[in-house]
């Protein structure tokens, strides 16, 4: 998936940054975005896409959804 996101340039790739969650959308029903974490400096960012891929190993991908708690859940 990278290398074809890449390719439309409207990538970005943040290097030594952990998601920390997911942000849900109440009104589409639909996650908008993720909150991550750098790992240098431990300042928190939002980023925001029409499209969120998780490709985390098992255990990590339950970690974000379960961080990733909203009103609707």
């Amino acid at each position: 998936m990278l290398p074809w996101a890449e390719k439309t340039g409207n990538m970005t790739l943040r290097s030594f940054s952990v998601v920390e969650s997911i942000i849900y959308d109440g009104q589409t029903q639909k996650a908008k975005g993720v909150r991550i974490v750098d790992a240098a400096t431990k300042e928190s960012f939002e980023y925001y896409a029409k499209i969120i891929f998780v490709n985390a190993g098992a255990i990590n991908t339950n970690l974000i959804l379960l961080n990733s708690r909203s009103d609707g859940f």
